[in-house]
């Protein structure tokens, strides 16, 4: 008898310590957003200018996939070419990342700055400068 009386109260002690665990956990879930790139259907190219003195600078477009919708996105700072091949899109497609050679090495860093700027043309910057060419992978 006295057996079967610590087994009780052995369950009823392990059933009340399942309870409290279960009651103290959250049941609720938090979902990620999506942080994958989109799919904006967007050709990023460029184009080089000469103007009437023989002086060029290069400029930043894009274009639908279909060849339309011609917008130029940006000038580039004078003597900064772009690297084509170089471009990632920022996840909320409202950036590009690409590369620029600083032909004229103004920035004192060496040719190549990693850059960005949005797909509207507005907040130009450049993110890094090196003497290779970056990874844009990790980006």
């Amino acid at each position: 008898m006295k057996k079967l009386l610590l087994s009780t109260i052995s369950l009823l002690l392990f059933s009340i310590s399942i309870l409290i665990f279960d009651i103290s956990c959250k049941k609720e879930s938090i979902a990620q957003t999506d942080t994958t790139p989109k799919n904006l259907g967007l050709l990023i190219y460029t184009r080089q200018v000469i103007t009437n003195t023989g002086t060029s600078y290069n400029q930043i477009w894009k274009c639908s996939y279909d060849g339309t919708n011609f917008t130029k996105i940006m000038d580039l700072p004078a003597g900064f070419r772009f690297d084509i091949g170089e471009v990632s899109v920022s996840p909320d497609g409202t950036k590009i990342f690409f590369l620029a050679q600083d032909d004229n090495h103004t920035s004192g860093y060496g040719p190549y700055w990693a850059c960005s700027v949005n797909l509207d043309g507005t907040d130009f910057k450049k993110v890094a400068a090196g003497s290779q060419p970056f990874n844009f992978e990790a980006i």
